[in-house]
């Protein structure tokens, strides 16, 4: 788990930002929270693929959107209704790929258009 992610459980299962505030009996829910998480993401073989995350960050890259990472995080959102990359299913981080692609696309015929 990212740090983010962690830091968001830490939020939800105890309604503090950081641990140092928490009761022991909230540190155990944070704890038995994230384990299950852990788990779940473990027993998920149809969720993306390392290669699909590479290749989404590659395109993230390319787009520009690197410097911004709430912009992918958006677009995420939006069209595949996930709050994270990692979540995506297999099928959504394929089409997530092609919908990047296309933005790309777009935006080069954009600069090409803008350029003549």
């Amino acid at each position: 788990m990212s740090k983010e992610d962690v830091y968001s459980v830490v939020f939800r299962e105890s309604g503090k930002e950081h641990m140092s505030g928490c009761m022991d009996k909230e540190l155990e829910q944070i704890r038995k929270a994230i384990i299950f998480i852990k788990d779940a993401n473990a027993q998920r073989p149809d969720r993306a693929t390392q290669k699909q995350l590479w290749k989404i960050r590659r395109l993230e890259e390319e787009l520009g959107w690197d410097k911004n990472p709430k912009r992918l995080q958006s677009f995420i959102r939006k069209y595949y209704h996930a709050d994270k990359l990692e979540w995506l299913k297999f099928q959504e981080a394929s089409s997530l790929i092609n919908s990047l692609k296309n933005v790309l696309a777009k935006e080069a015929e954009k600069r090409e258009e803008d350029g003549r």
